[in-house]
């Protein structure tokens, strides 16, 4: 379904029309209830009043009755109950109120003794009026009934007749007949469809004006009879009657009888009839209304189309041309002419602000193609460009056999240092002007690009042989190490580079980038200011180590990884003295892998942080529960070697903190080895981070020493406890005097700082023997134990118990 926005402006006039004319449409509609109201009000008014004389009438017919029947008592022929004198007396007065049935005298025992003829009941004693007027010496109204022999409605008055002394003689009795009424109600006028009803308690009728035979002795309907009891006494509503008309009816309770019934008299007229004429006015007015609304519709539609729609198509196909490219387009209104001429000025200012937005556009454009396939600092070619012309090399040697080309990607070694040391503004001015050498060692139709940060893209095109590319690689080489003058300080770079050449079998630019980068990644990890060629082999190896750390990852998650425990002893007593943490992968296909396979990955990819966690943690609980279970592990400890990448966390410390609380092992049974080298990089903040792990309590442990290049200053002022000499001194303990001597004083500065010494990789019993001599406290190997899985180094602390015994 459409919006209603969508809609044109002539539906909108006409909508506008019809809103405007629904005020004057709500008015009509309530002046044609204030007629109907008024209608109802004023027929309501009128049928109370007939049914008001209604029961004027009544009365009168009961106040007649009663002086008649009065007048009577009187007469001596009555009094006497002389039957003959009191027919004919009876006779007469009949002829002379043919309203009543008839006029009769009974003895106090309800026999008729004289009456005005035949057809009236024989014995009156069981008429509750004639007892009521008998009994309580009164007169008596009686109820409202059908006469058997007439089917007519008739009402019985009765009078006692008392002789002087009080005494009852006889009753006289007077029957009405209501059908009397009828001749009288023609002149009411009263509307087609009228009626007046007389009913008693039960809803019976007892009369009804017109068509009094057929409904007199009739129920009225529930609906109707439960409508005229809800008005109570008196009242007007509307009803629906027993012939199905609607009718508002005015209704009164006439007398209540000595049963405790009573009689409700209504006179109704037709709703219909009632509200002809308001709803004869109401349509007259629906039909101006509607008309005068047709009319302004008309010419709504005629003026707008006029003043307004003319103007606005105008406006539209300036639009239109506008739309279809054309910035010349414009309105031609006048632009003082209300709204519409402020809208045509504003168009005319847009279309004017577009052309000359285009022009400044394209040469945006134009800026930013430049930007797109551009690097900023350098100016050279950027990725999107470089790989765009990568695609078309590959796509050319595709069809042609005759020539070569080459992917170098080149990388600006210890980078990160120029920029830390001396800042960015100095790193970006030696990426310029090797930027510059780049593109002075390299032809015209080479192509070089700025990757992002230190790195750089070269494509070297219509080579004569791959060895060709080689050879300009060590050109450029040659260049990158010639010193750079930044400020009058001279910076010192050198590069690596991945090569990939032509002819392979790769299909896309983004495969022969990824070759250079392995290319590259290798020459950074056999060392740097080198290059290499790209081989499957390379890719091979790729692919596994990318497989490894996957499966590194999933075994981290799934906890393969496991601690093993290389026991270390007392070279003076054999004693077993603690062990050192060693990880171990239990792999799901490769069984149990040892850390040569691993380590080196873990380190790369920062792994070995999570790996540490698990060690950490396994180690210091395997710990707890041996001290818990035997008493002869509670002087043992468990040493454990922090990488460079964890010893640097920020969180370390509080992490030790957090495993040794949870497994609830004592601080100094734990022993954290950080290699030499490691320490080194930066000595001051080393220093912070071991007195903080010092505080602690637990031990520190320098792994590896020799081999690096620690000041003795610096050594003096670490917090350590141990010194472990590095295996290849070790191994070669023997066989080398010079080796022996540098083990000696290795053993000599140890203890001179009061720090024990722990020799590692001892395998024969020579090597132990000469560390003894050497004073050498502790040492661990393949000699003395390989490491052990957590039972077995659980049955080596038990074996070390017994032999102490």
């Amino acid at each position: 379904m459409k919006s209603i926005f969508s809609w044109s402006i002539r539906t909108h006039l006409l909508l506008l029309v019809l809103a405007a004319a629904i005020p004057a449409f709500g008015l009509v509609w309530w002046s044609g209830r204030e007629l109907e109201d008024q209608a109802v009000d004023k027929s309501g008014q009128a049928t109370m009043q007939l049914a008001a004389g209604m029961v004027k009438s009544l009365d009168q017919i009961e106040g007649g009755a009663h002086l008649l029947l009065s007048t009577l008592a009187q007469v001596p022929t009555i009094r006497r109950m002389a039957a003959p004198a009191a027919t004919t007396l009876l006779t007469q007065l009949k002829r002379q109120n043919p309203a009543y049935a008839f006029l009769a005298l009974a003895d106090p025992d309800g026999r008729i003794v004289a009456s005005t003829g035949p057809g009236g009941p024989g014995n009156l004693a069981g008429s509750p009026c004639f007892r009521e007027a008998a009994g309580k010496r009164r007169f008596s109204t009686g109820d409202y009934s059908l006469d058997p022999r007439t089917r007519r409605p008739v009402l019985y008055f009765a009078l006692p007749v008392q002789n002087v002394a009080g005494g009852l003689i006889g009753v006289l009795v007077a029957c009405f007949d209501l059908g009397a009424l009828t001749p009288g109600f023609p002149s009411m006028n009263l509307p087609d469809g009228s009626v007046m009803t007389l009913s008693n308690e039960r809803g019976v009728r007892v009369f009804r004006y017109p068509d009094p035979e057929k409904w007199i002795g009739q129920e009225d309907p529930a609906a109707l009879r439960s409508r005229v009891l809800s008005l109570g006494e008196e009242g007007v509503g509307v009803a629906t009657g027993g012939d199905g008309v609607r009718r508002l009816y005015a209704v009164r309770r006439l007398r209540r009888s000595g049963g405790g019934g009573f009689l409700t008299a209504r006179v109704g007229v037709p709703e219909a009839r009632i509200l002809a004429e308001s709803r004869r006015i109401q349509v007259r007015s629906w039909a101006l209304m509607a008309t005068a609304t047709l009319v302004a519709a008309v010419l709504a539609w005629m003026l707008g189309n006029l003043f307004i729609l003319r103007r606005l198509d105008r406006l539209m196909d300036a639009a239109d041309q506008l739309g279809r490219g054309d910035l010349g387009a414009r309105s031609g209104l006048g632009h003082g002419e209300g709204e519409l001429g402020r809208l045509a000025e504003s168009f005319d200012n847009m279309a004017l602000a577009l052309e000359t937005r285009e022009q400044e556009r394209a040469e945006f454009e134009a800026k930013l193609r430049h930007q797109a396939l551009y690097d900023g600092l350098t100016g050279l070619a950027n990725r999107t460009l470089a790989l765009d012309r990568i695609q078309q090399a590959l796509e050319r040697c595709k069809r042609r056999d005759d020539i070569f080309y080459a992917v170098v990607i080149m990388n600006l070694d210890r980078f990160k240092i120029i920029n830390d040391s001396l800042g960015h503004a100095v790193g970006d001015q030696v990426l310029e002007t090797v930027a510059r050498r780049l593109v002075g060692v390299l032809r015209g139709l080479d192509t070089v690009a700025r990757f992002g940060g230190n790195e750089f893209i070269m494509l070297l095109e219509e080579l004569a042989t791959p060895g060709e590319a080689i050879r300009i690689v060590k050109r450029l080489r040659h260049v990158i190490t010639q010193p750079v003058n930044v400020g009058g300080r001279e910076v010192q770079t050198s590069a690596s580079f991945g090569i990939v050449l032509s002819p392979n079998s790769a299909e896309r630019a983004e495969e022969l980038l990824q070759s250079a980068a392995i290319a590259l990644h290798a020459v950074k990890n056999s060392g740097r200011g080198r290059f290499k060629v790209f081989t499957q082999r390379m890719m091979r190896h790729a692919v596994e180590r990318l497989t490894l750390e996957q499966e590194m990852r999933q075994g981290l998650d799934r906890g393969e990884f496991i601690v093993h425990y290389q026991p270390i002893w007392d070279l003076s007593s054999t004693r077993l003295v603690g062990f050192e943490a060693l990880a171990r992968w239990m792999h799901p296909k490769r069984g149990l892998v040892g850390p040569g396979s691993f380590i080196s990955l873990a380190e790369e990819t920062g792994l070995i942080i999570e790996l540490g966690r698990v060690v950490l943690a396994r180690a210091c609980a395997d710990l707890a529960e041996w001290r818990e279970r035997d008493p002869a592990a509670h002087k043992l400890f468990v040493a454990m070697n922090l990488s460079s990448k964890q010893f640097v966390q920020y969180t370390l410390v509080e992490q030790v903190a957090e495993t040794l609380k949870r497994t609830r092992l004592p601080a100094d049974r734990l022993k954290l080895e950080i290699t030499e080298s490691t320490i080194m990089v930066d000595a001051e903040g080393a220093l912070v981070m071991l007195k903080r792990l010092k505080a602690l309590g637990v031990q520190i442990s320098i792994d590896d020493f020799g081999t690096g290049y620690s000041s003795l200053s610096y050594l003096q002022r670490f917090p350590v406890d141990t010194l472990k000499v590095d295996r290849s001194f070790v191994s070669r303990l023997g066989l080398d005097p010079e080796n022996q001597e540098i083990v000696r004083a290795i053993v000599a500065l140890a203890h001179s700082l009061g720090l024990d010494v722990v020799a590692e990789g001892v395998e024969e019993n020579g090597q132990a023997t000469l560390l003894r001599d050497l004073g050498c406290e502790c040492v661990q190997g393949f000699y003395f134990s390989r490491p052990l899985d957590v039972e077995r180094a659980e049955a080596a602390i038990n074996n070390s118990k017994s032999s102490e015994s």
